[in-house]
């Protein structure tokens, strides 16, 4: 590089040499010479983005990746991981964007569970009273990208926001759960039904949630679940949550039917899981 500092993909191996050492500084400064020089280079980029995330500067990271994702559109990895950062710095919307692109790149062959996740849990956990989903002025500013998050099938789209929520948080949930939606139609598998459930509790209508949850734990039985300890887990878990949102239901209806539900639940659970074990003593 002494002899040519203008190349550019000399930079670019630098940096790469550098990262591969752990030389974090010394490779930051190698990619931040390449996109001087290249400003296209959205690998540089990328690479700038993950080496802020070592550095715990998620806000620099978040920056770099909106210039990676601005130069190469047709990576879902590189989505995804723009998706991820935009959620840690409570940028949703764009995270909402994201989760969305990695659909439309792949056809829906990979839907995004780890980044839909990490969305849900941060709408769980925003406080209900305040706007810390999304500010009025961020919501504004991406009205477009809102917009273009919103799928034709939505089922949100006539419901009223829970009690207590914030329009815009609630706004936040109806695009997730119509993304959700549109992966259940498509790629129906255990973990985005799982997602659903947790969508539609938010917005407080337990009994979608009750049906989201009975179509996870059906997409989660057969021979093999029983050989399977993780995925038993998961199981039990929906199961068990299952029968808590019957419970819930039962103590607002007062329907019997609801507590015998879970009641049948749990027997046919208990029942298979000791024929299983006789079956693999056997």
């Amino acid at each position: 590089m002494a002899l040519n500092s203008l190349y550019s993909s000399g930079w670019f191996a630098l940096g790469f040499a550098a990262m591969k050492t752990g030389d974090v500084q010394r490779a930051l400064d190698a990619f931040t010479r390449a996109i001087q020089l290249d400003p296209e280079n959205w690998e540089a980029w990328g690479n700038i983005a993950y080496l802020h995330l070592i550095r715990k500067k998620k806000k620099e990271s978040f920056i770099a990746y909106t210039q990676a994702v601005k130069f190469m559109r047709d990576s879902w990895k590189l989505w995804e991981n723009y998706g991820l950062v935009a959620v840690e710095v409570g940028k949703i919307v764009q995270a909402l964007d994201a989760a969305r692109r990695v659909l439309d790149v792949t056809n829906y062959k990979i839907t995004g569970v780890r980044l839909l996740d990490k969305i849900t849990q941060y709408l769980e956990e925003s406080s209900s009273n305040t706007h810390s989903a999304v500010s009025d002025g961020d919501y504004c500013a991406n009205k477009n990208l809102i917009d273009s998050c919103i799928y034709s099938v939505d089922k949100l789209a006539n419901s009223e926001p829970n009690e207590g929520m914030s329009p815009e948080k609630w706004q936040m949930v109806k695009l997730l759960g119509n993304i959700l939606d549109e992966i259940s139609r498509r790629n129906p598998i255990a973990d985005i039904w799982g997602l659903c459930a947790r969508c539609h509790r938010m917005n407080g209508d337990l009994i979608m949630c009750s049906v989201a949850l009975s179509k996870q734990i059906r997409s989660y039985k057969g021979s093999d679940m029983w050989k399977d300890g993780d995925r038993y887990r998961r199981f039990a878990h929906s199961l068990w949550e299952l029968c808590k949102i019957y419970i819930t239901l039962f103590s607002s209806t007062g329907g019997h039917e609801q507590l015998q539900s879970a009641e049948r639940e749990l027997q046919n659970a208990i029942k298979q899981a000791r024929y299983s074990c006789i079956f693999l003593v056997a």
